[in-house]
């Protein structure tokens, strides 16, 4: 029997779907990324317009998350899902673009008190942007980069000076794409994960980790033949939460790593259960699993013990997700930005998956 308390979403589920395909409705922007910045009193969104297959250009958006208004929005012709962040100090905002075949990689950074651009870079014909990262002071911009041309590609972990809006070195060039990089909370160094794109070759992830006096290289991990998805570290980048599986398989699998001792714990996390986002607790007691339920698709939140991955409690919200679905937590670590299978941003509390409030 249907669960009456569904037959309201359901029904407009239904309507936004009869409206789009009959050309009544015009499609909204496809919210691809959230953000929170670092007090948590705003909430950065990336979003990207489309006709047809083609994405028309990006949008970014501020709310504030006490009474989930917009405060202002600007746009760029870039024609790929965006990218939003937050500079450390939360003065400043970032739209970028994430890699999108065929499309220049673009970083603009705006001032938020004067809502102007204060450094717009672009990078080489075709070079896909891949990872960002600011370093805790806010005078680096690290940027992870791709180039693909036919069965070669060039990926390059570049340091851009804020301060001169120029670049400032180049401290790897490697035939693997940096997926991710992070700073350790007191800028010491920066670790990066390197990945496989386009299934080019059977080489799998490495982790390299930088000394951020002069990036120097102190030390590579690598982890096989095995693809990462998702990945979060501590502050002190000292364990490591990821999603991986092996290459040319498709079962993933979610483990702790301990990268001083370089042990493996798999949680407990429920069978049919796909992450698409991970995040420590403050106190980094707790790893906040955002994901959705197989066969039903219902999105689905975990907490998990941190030492021992034990599962501490889950819960449903309560509405289907079909792939990727843009996720941020607060900087607390109390809730949840999320959006649902209608492009609404909602904010919800990871005590119980409850409704906060949704950003108009």
């Amino acid at each position: 029997m249907m669960n009456l308390c569904l037959l309201p979403r359901l029904c407009l589920v239904l309507l936004c779907t009869f409206l789009a395909l009959s050309g009544r409705a015009q499609a909204e922007p496809v919210v691809d990324s959230l953000a929170f910045s670092p007090d948590g009193r705003l909430l950065a969104v990336g979003a990207h317009g489309s006709q047809g297959a083609q994405i028309t250009g990006q949008e970014l958006r501020l709310y504030e998350v006490a009474t989930g208004r917009r405060r202002w929005a600007a746009t760029s012709k870039a024609s790929a899902p965006a990218l939003a962040a937050f500079s450390p100090d939360g003065s400043r905002v970032v739209l970028a673009t994430r890699p999108q075949a065929g499309v220049t990689g673009q970083v603009t950074v705006w001032e938020i008190a004067t809502r102007r651009p204060v450094l717009e870079l672009t990078l080489e014909k075709q070079e896909q942007l891949t990872a960002l990262a600011f370093s805790p002071d806010g005078k680096a911009l690290m940027l992870g980069t791709n180039l693909i041309s036919g069965q070669t590609q060039i990926g390059a972990v570049k340091h851009f000076d804020m301060a001169r809006g120029e670049l400032q070195q180049t401290v790897l060039t490697l035939e693997v794409t940096p997926q991710s990089l992070t700073y350790s909370s007191d800028g010491s160094a920066l670790v990066g994960v390197m990945a496989l794109a386009h299934n080019l070759t059977d080489k799998g992830a490495e982790v390299i980790f930088w000394n951020t006096a002069d990036y120097s290289i102190k030390q590579r991990i690598s982890l096989g033949d095995v693809a990462v998805h998702q990945i979060a570290f501590t502050p002190d980048l000292k364990r490591a939460a990821l999603t991986t599986n092996k290459l040319k398989t498709t079962e993933a699998a979610l483990v702790f790593w301990d990268l001083e001792t370089q042990a493996f714990v798999r949680p407990a996390l429920p069978a049919g259960g796909i992450v698409t986002a991970l995040h420590f607790s403050p106190d980094q007691k707790q790893l906040i699993v955002s994901g959705k339920r197989q066969p039903d698709k219902q999105a689905h939140l975990w907490i998990l013990d941190a030492t021992t991955g034990a599962l501490v409690r889950e819960f449903g919200l309560g509405y289907v997700v079909e792939g990727e679905h843009a996720t941020a937590f607060t900087p607390d670590g109390q809730d949840l930005a999320i959006v649902d299978e209608l492009n609404t941003i909602e904010l919800r509390s990871l005590e119980d998956g409850a409704l906060i409030r949704v950003f108009e």
